[in-house]
């Protein structure tokens, strides 16, 4: 969906690794623009998305990062002796440090590295855009819940109904969320603890009709429960559930029921 075009800078003297670079194809939904500088420029840092420094230079690597914008890739051309002194400041201010001389494949390979580093953010955050919205887009309540209870991601409806903030409600229990005490949640009273259960033990979507208890009062949602699994396919790392509050629905089928109920004549439906 997305289309991205990255400005890539060397600096070097060596011909072979600028060709390398060039001569590297694009991944997809990428293109890239690469330019070869013989000798160090600042103004030309500014700008790039990817720079690669094989020139000796006098700033150190962090006063070359206070260059960069933000989000560029800076890598490190060196000698062993050079790489041998520097310090933390200096290593955190390069993404990747090539310690020469290196092996001729050498640089073509750490820049296919780096390219798929980016690529692999970009997929993420695109991902990522896609889960919120549409989870934001559901009118029901959307919740992912660890193993251990916590919540790690909902949806606009969730905080909505629990009247608190997404990130208020981010890593917290239950017991916090819905306000319910530690006791009533120890005692299984208006909680969610045995439907968690039951859904990670068949490992299954699984379909409940549950009273929740919250500002001591219940309410009553129709919730669908799915097990979240891990890389390996087998490994339960927690659950995510939908659920539709039924509340209102149910109290008016109560009324009618009772307005039917107490009709001194026959009524038929």
């Amino acid at each position: 969906m997305y289309r991205c075009k990255l400005d890539i800078r060397i600096f070097s003297e060596d011909p072979l690794l600028l060709a390398d670079v060039r001569n590297i194809a694009p991944l997809e939904r990428f293109e890239h623009e690469v330019s070869g500088y013989r000798s160090f420029s600042p103004e030309a840092v500014r700008g790039s998305d990817i720079i690669v420094l094989d020139l000796p230079v006098a700033e150190r690597p962090e006063a070359v990062r206070a260059l960069c914008k933000p989000g560029a890739i800076l890598v490190f051309c060196m000698e062993a002796e050079a790489f041998a002194v520097l310090r933390t400041p200096s290593l955190e201010a390069a993404d990747d440090i090539w310690v020469k001389p290196f092996h001729r494949d050498f640089g073509a390979v750490r820049f296919k590295k780096i390219l798929a580093g980016i690529k692999h953010r970009k997929d993420s955050r695109l991902t990522q855009t896609y889960l919120d919205t549409a989870i934001d887009s559901i009118p029901d309540m959307v919740w992912f819940k660890a193993v251990d209870g916590t919540h790690v991601k909902v949806n606009k409806a969730f905080c909505a109904t629990v009247g608190k903030s997404r990130e208020d409600v981010t890593g917290r229990d239950h017991c916090y969320i819905w306000d319910v005490s530690r006791e009533d949640f120890e005692r299984g009273e208006g909680v969610c603890r045995e439907t968690e259960e039951a859904v990670m033990r068949e490992r299954r979507t699984l379909q409940f009709t549950e009273m929740v208890k919250s500002h001591g009062n219940m309410r009553q949602f129709r919730t669908y429960k799915s097990p979240l699994f891990d890389v390996d396919g087998d490994t339960i790392m927690g659950t995510v559930g939908i659920g539709h509050d039924v509340t209102d629905l149910v109290n008016l089928s109560t009324e009618i029921e009772i307005l039917l109920s107490s009709m001194p004549f026959a009524i038929m439906l």
